[in-house]
């Protein structure tokens, strides 16, 4: 039998049954806002985990138009920053860096960034 020929990155298929909450998450988010919202997403978390003593990267205003533009709006993004550590507290998402919040949030950046390395290896 002819070997199968594996998809490229950009068109692979998510084995739902195996996969994490964070890759359904992030799986959603690019199927409603493609790249720029994977973009978004890893800019946030990116963010937090380079200047974790900045608090103005520890809170995302819920009723801020941007940030709903770019990412409330787009299924699954809230569901990755929530993966990633974020909780709603005060009409915001809230993160408080912390040993234990380390792994979830470095996760959640790691996943999003070997997505969008991904699809812009298939784009080339």
């Amino acid at each position: 039998a002819p070997a199968a020929a594996s998809s490229p990155p950009a068109a692979r298929a998510l084995d739902v049954a195996a996969a994490t909450p964070l890759e359904l998450a992030i799986a959603r988010a690019e199927a409603s806002g493609g790249a720029d919202v994977l973009k978004t997403l890893h800019k946030i978390l990116s963010n937090v985990a380079h200047h974790p003593t900045e608090t103005k990267y520890q809170q995302l205003k819920l009723g801020n138009a941007a940030f709903q533009r770019k990412c409330l709006s787009k299924d699954g993004a809230r569901a990755v920053l929530e993966a990633a550590g974020f909780s709603e507290r005060d009409g915001a998402l809230h993160i408080t860096p912390s040993a234990s919040a380390w792994v979830p949030l470095s996760e959640a950046e790691r996943a999003l960034s070997a997505r969008l390395d991904a699809l812009e290896a298939a784009a080339a």
